[in-house]
């Protein structure tokens, strides 16, 4: 599919370096955190660092989701994603 991406989303820790546990509902935010599965074709206006394995953010509302055995998977236009990560 052109222009479309997958991805997986990256949970965010449960705790603090404290060892305080976050309850869930503290945790959800419409900016997700999320790892490229597989990306569609890519057209002439679309960012060059976006790439399998990559980790990107987008907007959780402009995205459509998926549940599979608990891990949740969003198809993303390139269009609607705000960053991408850089991992230490």
């Amino acid at each position: 599919m052109q222009g479309i991406i997958l991805v997986k989303e990256i949970k965010p820790e449960n705790k603090t370096e404290g060892g305080l546990l976050i309850p869930d509902s503290a945790n959800q935010k419409s900016l997700i955190k999320a790892k490229v599965i597989s990306c569609g074709e890519k057209t002439i206006n679309d960012s060059p660092d976006i790439v399998e394995g990559a980790i990107v953010l987008f907007v959780q509302y402009s995205a459509s989701d998926i549940e599979d055995n608990g891990d949740k998977f969003y198809l993303v236009g390139y269009s609607e994603i705000k960053g991408v990560v850089e991992e230490e």
